[in-house]
């Protein structure tokens, strides 16, 4: 324990440019030590960059929950993977590019196809014990509809 308190009195007195035999020196180290003093400035300082860690943060989040907005605004039937996607997008980059993509397209993705109808042909709906010939026999002639 008097090792390390004579270090920390060299130490300081390093620092300060005092002789290390002063009685000043050591004075001033047991009652205000360098270390535990802080001015105006350094609260300052300090409030200065939790305000600005806490603004970037914020705007970090502002940014990765764009798509989701976009999403709703536009009435997108995926809205809800979209918001997940965009801010899974805060630990894998490109999954946030993936998702603005995707809201601003209007691309539901798991279907192949657009729907036209929303029936199946009836050759499709019913079923049938007969061949695919047979089944087109149901089907009218274009050329009887002209005649009629």
């Amino acid at each position: 324990m008097k090792i390390r308190s004579q270090f920390l009195k060299y130490l300081y007195c390093l620092i300060c440019n005092d002789s290390i035999n002063s009685e000043k020196s050591v004075k001033t180290y047991i009652l205000t030590p360098y270390s535990v003093i802080m001015t105006k400035l350094d609260y300052i300082s300090l409030f200065l960059i939790f305000f600005s860690v806490i603004t970037i943060i914020l705007g970090i989040i502002k940014i990765h929950t764009y798509p989701g907005k976009v999403a709703k605004a536009r009435n997108h039937p995926q809205e809800k993977a979209i918001e997940v996607t965009s801010l899974l997008g805060l630990i894998v980059f490109p999954l946030w590019m993936l998702s603005l993509i995707w809201a601003y397209s209007g691309a539901v993705i798991g279907v192949m196809y657009a729907k036209t109808d929303d029936k199946l042909p009836a050759a499709l709906s019913e079923e049938t014990d007969k061949p695919p010939a047979e089944a087109n026999e149901k089907d009218v002639d274009p050329v009887e509809n002209q005649k009629a």
